[in-house]
């Protein structure tokens, strides 16, 4: 579901309704449920405002030529949308102590690789 959007995506038919898998991964304009519910989700555990509003572009979609299209007065709720987007990542992703935790998480996983050989299992999910 994921790669559909993408370059990576496998072949469908061309009786398939192909927006459905826009919904999880939009790679035509990126907005899909995943980004929705993750910058929800890091606005709340930040204890920043959520500035847009999701449900109002869930309710008010519509699905036109195998595509799913918004209305054009919608325009600030998705800009709005991709400017918590870009916030988070100046103010969050960035910031100097995640990016100090996310150093130390990787170098404790490469000392744990000795122990857990993770780095064999590297291509299988299972």
């Amino acid at each position: 579901m994921i790669l559909t959007s993408s370059k990576f995506s496998f072949p469908r038919s061309s009786s398939e309704k192909s927006f459905l898998y826009d919904i999880v991964a939009n790679g035509r304009n990126r907005i899909d449920v995943d980004k929705c519910d993750y910058i929800a989700r890091d606005c709340r555990a930040c204890g920043l405002g959520c500035n847009f509003e999701f449900q109002r572009l869930m309710e008010t979609m519509r699905v036109l030529d195998n595509e799913i299209c918004y209305r054009a007065k919608d325009y600030l709720t998705i800009h709005k949308l991709f400017a918590t987007r870009a916030d988070l990542y100046r103010t969050v992703y960035t910031h100097l102590k995640v990016k100090a935790m996310e150093l130390m998480v990787v170098d404790a996983l490469v000392k744990a690789n000795d122990f857990l050989q993770i780095s064999d299992t590297i291509q299988d999910p299972a």
